[in-house]
């Protein structure tokens, strides 16, 4: 037996069918009234082992389908964790394609920093001599300038 929702629905009106017929002729109205004195007293022998017998076909069928869900399940259950397990292997791949491609960027950054660092280092250094050279002319000009400009009056 194939299981679907169709087939579960189909067996639960039949139970519930079969259970108020049963209620009628007890003359109950809920199925927690039908106690074994109930049974004695309302139903002789015939009708009560027509019930039983359709009771326990019922019962059949309900575990062929319970089988068959249960199948079901399993398989869904592998289809799921095959899924899964696909989708963390790429999750994986992609992880590593982005691990690869952040090392290599940051090795790019790295490398340009340091070009640049020692770059900036040249530049400074150079920019410093000059400045000194600068200031030590300006300091041999600046005496001849205020030389110059003492003579005369502000």
């Amino acid at each position: 037996m194939d299981f679907s929702v169709n087939s579960l629905h189909s067996a639960e009106k039949k139970m519930k069918a079969e259970l108020t017929r049963l209620m009628k002729a007890t003359k109950v109205s809920s199925v927690a009234d039908l106690t074994q004195a109930v049974l004695d007293n309302k139903l002789n022998k015939g009708p009560l082992s027509e019930y039983l017998s359709n009771f326990v076909k019922l019962i059949d069928s309900s575990m062929n389908l319970c089988k068959a869900a249960a199948g079901s399940i399993d398989e869904m259950k592998t289809k799921v964790l095959d899924t899964q397990t696909q989708l963390i292997d790429s999750q994986k791949k992609e992880m590593s394609s982005v691990k690869e491609v952040v090392q290599a960027e940051t090795k790019t950054w790295a490398d340009l920093f340091k070009k640049n660092s020692n770059q900036v280092k040249m530049s400074t250094q150079k920019s410093e001599k000059e400045a000194i050279k600068a200031v030590v002319s300006t300091q041999s000009t600046g005496e001849s300038c205020k030389a110059s400009f003492s003579s005369k009056p502000w």
